[in-house]
């Protein structure tokens, strides 16, 4: 308690100029607020670094996650945090959304294949030619390599099987074109 030596009529006069007792648990209090306004905007509550309407808040979110990593994060904070959604490693997350896509991309087509001109998820495509690079370089996790093993994610492009708009449109013009021979 920080009232300490005060008299209680001081420190009535500073409760009734809103006097903060603990400006720590004050900050803190006002960051989670401005995080839950946040996550009603945007949906989640992965604040980017340099988001110009509150800085502060891309700074302090970053900080939650150091001080967990540190263990230096109060449980009933932690607790907080999570029951918002917040996410501890966003990156990971991220990378097992794209794997729940690409298992999502084999139930409908069979395989882990994903055409370079697959128009229905461009992010998908990318993502995929990225773990390929990634194995490549030999800077893919273990884990993540087991993970795309099990689903049977082939590390080399082949050939796509499927037809793409684009051959379909080709077929149809040489039909088109034979049809004048």
């Amino acid at each position: 308690n920080n009232r300490g030596n005060l008299d209680a009529e001081k420190i009535e006069k500073l409760d009734e100029l809103g006097f903060s007792w603990n400006p720590d648990q004050d900050f803190w209090d006002e960051m989670y607020d401005a995080l839950v306004e946040y996550k009603e905007e945007y949906g989640h509550c992965n604040v980017p670094l340099g988001y110009s309407e509150n800085p502060q808040l891309a700074t302090w979110v970053k900080t939650q996650r150091q001080y967990k990593k540190k263990e230096k994060l109060e449980t009933v904070k932690i607790t907080k945090l999570e029951s918002l959604g917040f996410s501890w490693n966003p990156k990971e997350d991220q990378w097992n959304q794209m794997l729940d896509t690409l298992v999502a991309y084999k139930e409908e087509f069979g395989d882990c294949n994903v055409p370079r001109k697959y128009s229905a998820n461009p992010q998908l495509v990318s993502w995929v030619s990225s773990q390929r690079r990634s194995m490549k370089k030999d800077r893919l996790s273990p884990e993540r390599i087991k993970k795309l093993n099990q689903l049977g994610f082939e590390w080399t492009r082949r050939k796509p099987t499927k037809p793409t708009e684009t051959d379909a449109e080709t077929d149809q013009e040489s039909h088109e074109l034979s049809l004048f021979d």
